[in-house]
């Protein structure tokens, strides 16, 4: 089985060793963590963004 584009390394999955493994496995447990963070964020600054333009677009209308 080859891995996913999660990583680079296309190597089947079946020949790494126990300790390739274990590092892998805490690579991509602290990518997905990183990504799950960015998003976060991500869903934050769009949302202040939609507060920010309902203001001004209130403020648009009463003038």
């Amino acid at each position: 089985m080859n891995l996913t584009s999660a990583f680079s390394n296309k190597r089947d999955i079946s020949q790494l060793k126990m300790e390739e493994l274990e590092d892998l496995e805490f690579h991509l447990q602290n990518r997905e963590k990183s990504l799950r963070l960015k998003v976060e964020q991500l869903r934050r600054d769009l949302a202040d963004i939609e507060t920010d333009r309902a203001k001004v677009k209130t403020e648009l209308s009463k003038r």
